[in-house]
């Protein structure tokens, strides 16, 4: 089963926990780690021009093992074709914004580096026009909608799918969705277990 999950996309709302599920994710199926967010976010809070970024991801996702997360959707033509799983977190707003103020308020408290090396202040989070509150209040819907689209394409292999061909869905990759913290931390526990005794079964084999 673990290896079902060796190359895992994750996605879904800004500030749902991705990166967190994905690290965790990571270290109980030995992949390796990687947050497009960092990819994309340059010191000073530059973005990574368009084609580098896409550069970055393909030789990203050429690796054997990995598990990636982040809700670029002009990279899912690199991302989904090599994935063997899609994870979807799904939490509801009022979840995700209580996240985002907390992890805001300790970033801010504590200078912690994020993203390229750049910082969180009190002001940018919470009174400047791109503040991350805001953000994820204005476009947790529709960033909802869209994983919604994606996946219902994914499982329902539509030929109306204009965005992403419908050649690059497979039947066999494996699709997780998972709607609170409870059902995140029994996936990643179940997982482990069957990890163990994957690993116990292998020891007494040889």
């Amino acid at each position: 089963m673990n290896d079902r999950f060796r190359r895992t996309l994750v996605i879904g709302p800004s500030c749902s926990g991705k990166s967190t599920l994905a690290r965790q994710l990571a270290g109980t199926v030995d992949a390796t780690h990687i947050e497009l967010d960092l990819l994309f976010w340059n010191p000073g809070w530059q973005q990574t021009p368009v084609d580098d970024f896409r550069g970055a991801v393909e030789s990203a996702v050429a690796r054997d093992r990995w598990v990636i997360d982040g809700n670029y959707f002009g990279t899912l033509d690199l991302t989904i074709p090599r994935a063997t799983a899609i994870v979807w977190l799904d939490l509801p707003l009022r979840t995700v914004l209580w996240q985002v103020v907390r992890r805001s308020v300790v970033r801010a408290w504590r200078k912690t580096p994020v993203c390229g090396g750049n910082h969180e202040t009190m002001r940018h989070s919470f009174l400047s026009r791109e503040s991350i509150i805001l953000w994820v209040l204005t476009s947790h819907r529709q960033r909802r909608r869209k994983c919604l689209w994606v996946l219902t394409s994914h499982r329902q292999r539509r030929r109306k799918c204009q965005e992403l061909r419908d050649e690059i869905f497979d039947r066999d990759k494996l699709f997780v969705e998972l709607k609170n913290h409870q059902e995140s931390a029994q996936f990643l526990e179940e997982l482990a277990d069957k990890a163990t005794r994957e690993r116990e079964k292998t020891r007494w084999s040889v």
